[in-house]
């Protein structure tokens, strides 16, 4: 009787865990679309457990590779507290050609206000979904000074955005380490195999 409650008590408390809502996020993805990079991103925020910081209106949007800052707004936005954004290349300051979506940025201190910030849409429905895009015209990957790789930025209510960067689509795809030992290995299965029948 015991162990079938204590097995209905682990049973229900994995449940009850399993219930809890997973810890809201946002992304960033930089990639190489044709001639052009664009920037694009979604996710949503529980700004209810951060610190506003003020608010704010401006319809500009860009990075800074080398300070971490990616911003895009596109009218009113609110700001929060926010720590310092981890860089993601070795590029400087330069602006976006278009920017279509929601205000959404993380602002480093260094390229502006002398304050890390976190930008959002004013008016923004905390855990609501949210996403837009910026697109530099004519722009590569390398010469926007981007590094292929993920950059996890946590917030002060451990939430997490993260900028991707894609490799770039004209990048050489290196060969797998396994693949020479999947090729040998085929070429004995068959030589193997023609052994046997002219035996």
């Amino acid at each position: 009787m015991t162990l079938t409650l204590k097995c209905l008590g682990a049973v229900g408390a994995c449940l009850l865990a399993a219930a809890q809502p997973a810890a809201a996020s946002a992304v960033f993805t930089i990639q190489e679309v044709g001639a052009d990079v664009v920037a694009s991103w979604s996710g949503s925020l529980d700004t209810t457990t951060l610190t506003f910081s003020g608010s704010g209106t401006g319809t500009v949007g860009g990075m800074n590779p080398g300070t971490g800052t990616l911003v895009a707004q596109v009218g009113d936005f609110d700001s929060y507290v926010a720590p310092d954004w981890v860089s993601f290349g070795t590029g400087s300051l330069i602006f976006a050609n278009s920017i279509e979506g929601v205000n959404f940025g993380m602002l480093d201190g260094a390229d502006v206000s002398s304050v890390n910030e976190l930008q959002i849409a004013t008016g923004y429905v905390p855990g609501t979904s949210f996403s837009g895009s910026m697109t530099f015209l004519g722009a590569t990957l390398a010469g926007l000074g981007l590094v292929a790789g993920s950059y996890v930025n946590t917030l002060e209510n451990l939430e997490t955005i993260t900028v991707t960067i894609l490799p770039s689509s004209n990048a050489a795809v290196p060969l797998p380490a396994a693949a020479p030992l999947l090729i040998g290995g085929v070429g004995a299965l068959a030589f193997a195999s023609r052994r046997r029948r002219s035996a």
